[in-house]
């Protein structure tokens, strides 16, 4: 059984600033300039990374543009300052992910970037094209299966840098990345549950797999097909009562029909890996009290129980 979860997002990078100086002797220029923004859509916690690519071509000639000039390129991030990579933030809590930045020049040769503010890297020297129609270059922005898996919901931001430079010319750019990530829950691994009568209670529970991005707290409601004023029943030709209890590390709490049991009571978070790992990090425990065991006509009861999780 799973909770509806079905949420979108929208991932998109933007180019601002312009090249560029130039001289009858050297030019260094960029086409399409500002450079194409990139948006990405819907990352649903599956498996695989979010990547963004804005192809472009640059140009760096000499000798009023018949001669090819040499060039280099880097990319830096003077916020937060101190790290050689690259992180973007969330714009509330200022929760960091890493994201990588990888640069390929227009011979189909790829560079991985790192912060030139701490690093001071710079790519070789590159040979500068002629003309468009000799090759693209593109820069690639990737966010992480394994870093979204512990995103907080909310916007990301980040402000980075990419430099082109040549000896007479250079192109500086802001490269504005962000990622509206949404809340995320899933439930998985929840299978039907027999339980089993003899002498006194009768207790049956069922272990399942919660995933909340951020292991964020979740709260949980259930209802049954059969319920009678907030109380759960099994049916047959008569009603038999059950009582349901949700827990996380031992710790179990009763639910009613339609009530809805706060995460911020319980403290209940759920996994950042979308299936737990393979291990599970909830139970689910039905109790059957003996009296109403008793009581009941024999046959088979059955019920329906509907469990939904939502972030909290």
């Amino acid at each position: 059984m799973n909770n509806k979860n079905e949420s979108s997002l929208k991932l998109s990078l933007m180019f601002c600033g312009l090249l560029s100086t130039s001289s009858a002797f050297a030019a260094l220029t960029t086409t399409p300039n500002p450079l194409p923004d990139i948006t990405l859509n819907a990352w649903y916690g599956s498996s695989g990374n979010l990547v963004g690519t804005s192809n472009f071509c640059i140009i760096s000639t000499r000798g009023n543009n018949r001669r090819r000039q040499d060039f280099d390129a880097a990319g830096y991030q003077r916020t937060p300052s101190g790290t050689n990579g690259f992180v973007i933030a969330h714009t509330v809590s200022g929760h960091q992910l890493d994201i990588d930045m990888v640069f390929k020049d227009p011979w189909g040769v790829s560079y991985s970037l790192t912060n030139y503010s701490v690093t001071g890297f710079l790519t070789p020297q590159i040979t500068g094209p002629l003309n468009c129609a000799e090759g693209s270059s593109s820069l690639e922005v990737t966010l992480s299966a394994a870093q979204l898996a512990y995103a907080q919901a909310g916007i990301y931001r980040a402000t980075l840098g990419f430099d082109v430079m040549q000896i007479s010319g250079s192109y500086s750019g802001v490269l504005d990345f962000q990622v509206n990530m949404p809340e995320l829950v899933q439930i998985s691994r929840l299978n039907d549950i027999i339980i089993p009568t003899g002498m006194g209670n009768a207790v049956a529970t069922e272990s399942f797999c919660v995933f909340r991005n951020g292991q964020g707290n979740f709260s949980v409601q259930v209802s049954g097909l059969n319920d009678v004023s907030g109380q759960l029943h099994l049916k047959n030709i008569d009603m038999l009562p059950y009582q349901v209890e949700i827990g996380q590390s031992g710790a179990f709490y009763s639910l009613t029909s339609g009530f809805t049991l706060l995460g911020s009571y319980t403290n209940f978070s759920g996994s950042s890996v979308r299936d737990c790992g393979g291990a599970d990090n909830t139970e689910l425990r039905v109790t059957l009290l003996s009296q109403d065991i008793s009581a009941a006509m024999p046959g088979t009861y059955t019920d329906a129980l509907t469990i939904m999780i939502s972030p909290n």
